[in-house]
């Protein structure tokens, strides 16, 4: 009796036993166990290039708020995962000009060139940073490079007219605030940077017609290096306001 009753029950824990493990596999294959973390919410993926793209929009959301320190902390740990992440090498680049450092933006304004050449933003970018160094003859080519890709970038033209107003090239400048107020005939800044100009050049040509020559020896006396200088005509800068790869504002840095 006890005999066939062992029997009766192995007969019928076999197909369970093989009905079990059937359900075990199946589970485990749709629902993969997840090791040492939570499961991620639906759509959001898991891995280092969900973390980079976190730590990205966080650095960004924390410049938004103008720490900038902070936010390039965050694009320091991209970099550190991936070298040559552009959109971390700009926003950087983009934060160091933020604070203040033009010198330290520069390098990851070329890094960015050096992986993506055509860069508008870095290319615009750049020309700003070396202009707010005074390196007008350095910043003017990578002007042109925008305004050959973007012909009415109203940001590169205002700068490059600054710039080669600093450089005592006024008829340069003033053919570029011309392009300026062809686009917007309203535009105030490009309307005074000329006119500003016109008047300095006015003022030399006055001050020529007036010169009376003395008849002993005394000299007139030699102007000053910086007497030549525009004072009044603004010079190329960055605000802390973000902006896109359009055509902008001259001081606001492209995205």
């Amino acid at each position: 009796m006890l005999y066939r009753l062992k029997y009766r029950l192995i007969a019928l824990g076999v197909p369970i036993f093989v009905f079990i493990l059937y359900i075990s596999i199946n589970i485990s294959i749709q629902f993969p166990p997840i090791l040492g973390q939570y499961a991620a919410p639906p759509g959001l993926a898991v891995g280092p290039a969900n973390n980079i793209a976190n730590l990205i929009n966080n650095g960004i959301s924390l410049a938004a708020q103008g720490n900038y320190k902070g936010a390039i902390s965050l694009y320091d740990k991209v970099l550190g995962m991936d070298p040559n992440n552009i959109k971390a090498l700009y926003s950087k680049a983009k934060a160091l000009i933020l604070l203040g450092n033009y010198n330290g933006a520069i390098p990851y304004y070329d890094k960015v060139l050096s992986l993506d050449p055509n860069n508008i933003g870095a290319l615009y970018n750049k020309a700003n940073a070396l202009a707010k160094l005074g390196n007008y003859n350095g910043a003017i080519p990578f002007y042109d490079r925008v305004i050959g890709m973007d012909p009415n970038n109203r940001g590169a033209l205002y700068n490059k007219a600054n710039a080669l107003a600093k450089l005592g090239n006024y008829n340069g400048a003033i053919s570029h605030y011309d392009k300026i107020l062809s686009i917007n005939s309203s535009d105030t800044k490009a309307a005074k940077g000329k006119a500003d100009i016109q008047a300095k050049l006015g003022k030399q040509q006055v001050g020529a017609n007036n010169i009376q020559f003395p008849t002993n020896n005394i000299q007139l006396p030699i102007p000053s290096s910086g007497s030549g200088s525009i004072s009044s005509v603004p010079t190329p800068g960055v605000s802390v306001k973000s902006s896109s790869n359009t055509a902008t504002a001259p001081d606001q840095p492209l995205d």
